[in-house]
């Protein structure tokens, strides 16, 4: 109780000298700081002014030619040094702000309203898109020295005989999820940034990936380099040869920009782990071994050993284990990673069961192919863009689950 003040601060009793100093520099800086708006409840009353300012005032400097939507951005982004990208959505994105940005040493990616495109930019309309299939986009870059990850379109391989080889090129999908648990069927993606691109060399002109890479479940099911892989053999099984249920394999990125790198993962440590759900992580890496053996199996457990050593059909439901720790590569819906290329799914391996003891949605896969008919897209994308009617076109859930019970 002695450090308590119980009298006003004109009354000199105890350290008297001490508080009222103390008491004046404290009220010092406090107009001081009220002079120079860096007040807490300066900072956050000048944004939310300018953020909610109605179109046609403003109270910071305005560039010729700039909305309240680029203005925001320009102003919020004073603070932010130099080098440093900024993502923002279609309110915001203009090619003046891109120009405006670039000369503050400032880079910008973002979605743009097709009334905002200009007239000299060729870029295809919505119509156009919407034939393409679901996952379609149109990109315009700046011509510029800086590597830009944009992964071209690969072919899938077409399987003949509907089973898969050693040497296909492929998608790995994860499949829809039931009324329950609802989630959007997604691809096993790379996730890259510029810290992983390889710069250019006297050995290789062309910039690649290198290790180790995140991986992520992405919504597109346009086949890219991002998200194609290839079954590759462990023991010296020459390509060609059809890949049998319970046998070990290996799934390998692209040559090329992707940089041939293998599906690994290993056994959960406190420093080693996936970032949101603390799982076993799934990453690519560069060196092959033990840890990026997978094999498939069967998704119904009771009838699982049945078809141990039978020939693995593409397009259909199963299950990728990992050799090493028994665990199933899994996507999480209820982990979203924001990544260079949007929200996407977490990919680990790790097993769910259900009450049943049979492994839930997040574990089931599908190997897509190239369609036979049209080599550029995906089995799935012909499913989803069907020349027929609305009335007649399939149940999405059931062209992806196309092995569980159908709905109409």
């Amino acid at each position: 109780m002695a450090n308590v003040r119980t009298y006003n601060r004109n009354v000199r009793v105890g350290n008297w000298r001490e508080d009222a100093t103390l008491e004046e520099e404290s009220l010092k800086d406090f107009l001081h700081r009220k002079e120079k708006g860096e007040l807490t409840v300066q900072k956050t009353g000048m944004l939310r002014q300018n953020i909610l300012k109605p179109v046609g005032k403003t109270t910071f400097t305005v560039t010729e030619g700039l909305g309240i939507g680029e203005q925001a951005v320009l102003h919020l982004a004073e603070t932010v040094p130099r080098g440093t990208n900024l993502f923002f959505d279609r309110f915001c994105t203009t090619v003046i702000l891109l120009h405006t940005m670039m000369e503050k040493g400032l880079g910008g990616t973002g979605t743009i309203m097709k009334n905002r495109i200009p007239k000299e930019c060729n870029i295809i309309g919505d119509q156009a898109i919407k034939k393409k299939g679901r996952g379609a986009s149109e990109m315009v870059v700046r011509e510029t020295d800086i590597v830009y990850l944009i992964f071209p379109q690969v072919h899938l391989t077409v399987s003949q005989d509907g089973f898969l080889h050693y040497g296909d090129t492929v998608m790995l999908v994860n499949t829809e999820g039931t009324k329950s648990d609802p989630h959007e069927p997604c691809t096993l993606s790379i996730i890259a940034d510029l810290s992983n691109v390889m710069s250019h060399s006297q050995v290789n002109t062309d910039p690649y990936l290198q290790g180790p890479c995140q991986v992520g479940g992405a919504s597109s099911l346009k086949p890219c380099v991002r998200n194609a892989f290839v079954i590759t053999s462990v023991d010296g099984t020459s390509n060609g040869t059809v890949l049998r249920y319970e046998e070990s394999f290996a799934l390998r990125t692209t040559a090329g920009f992707a940089g041939g790198l293998y599906l690994a993962s290993d056994l959960r440590t406190f420093e080693k782990c996936a970032k949101l759900s603390r799982q076993q992580e799934v990453s690519l890496v560069e060196q092959h071994g033990f840890f990026c053996w997978w094999r498939v199996v069967y998704f119904d457990p009771q009838e699982r050993l049945e078809h141990e050593g039978y020939p693995v059909q593409g397009n259909t439901k199963v299950l990728i284990s990992h050799c090493k720790t028994n665990q199933c590569l899994a996507a999480l819906a209820n982990h979203v990673l924001w990544t260079p290329f949007g929200k996407e799914y977490e990919v680990t391996a790790h097993t769910f069961l259900d009450s049943h003891k049979a492994e839930q949605k997040s574990n089931h896969w599908m190997f897509i192919t190239a369609d036979p008919n049209e080599q550029e897209q995906s089995i799935l994308q012909r499913q989803h863009v069907s020349p027929i009617t609305h009335e007649h076109q399939p149940n999405p859930k059931t062209v992806i689950d196309t092995q569980g019970e159908k709905e109409n």
